[in-house]
């Protein structure tokens, strides 16, 4: 658990200085919950990376990369610790999480079951969308659009 701690203060820490980087309230989740699906991808084909475009989190950055982490519950108590002891409890979403190649994080947290079983205790659909970027410095912008 002393693992699970360390990822859940990590995520704390990066979820700080969220404000000017990705956005505070990562809101493809809402979206997951009302129109029925649980991925990484859309219906309609959008994923992390285009959600982060539209964020305006990618504006200016020439080199970037992004990494999503899902996680829906029907527990009646969900806490940090569980959603950090689920996701290290998968290695795809561990790699992620523990990875030294993200700076930023945005996290969204919705009421709701994605999959909209009526018949579900309350539930919460939780994403957390880490990401890094190099943008351009503004004199190098204005040179680039010369």
């Amino acid at each position: 658990m002393l693992l699970a701690a360390a990822c859940a203060y990590r995520c704390a820490c990066q979820a700080r200085s969220v404000a000017a980087q990705l956005p505070a309230r990562y809101p493809g989740r809402a979206l997951m919950v009302a129109r029925r699906f649980f991925s990484h991808t859309s219906p309609d084909g959008q994923g992390p990376a285009d959600r982060a475009r539209r964020s305006g989190y990618l504006r200016n950055a020439p080199v970037w990369s992004v990494g999503e982490i899902l996680l829906w519950s029907r527990k009646p108590v969900f806490t940090a610790t569980d959603a950090a002891a689920a996701w290290l409890a998968s290695p795809p979403h561990k790699a992620i999480l523990l990875s030294r190649a993200y700076k930023d994080a945005g996290v969204g947290v919705v009421p709701g079951d994605p999959l909209g079983d009526p018949l579900t205790t309350p539930s919460v659909t939780m994403a957390v969308l880490f990401g890094q970027r190099r943008v351009r410095a503004a004199s190098a912008r204005r040179r680039a659009t010369r």
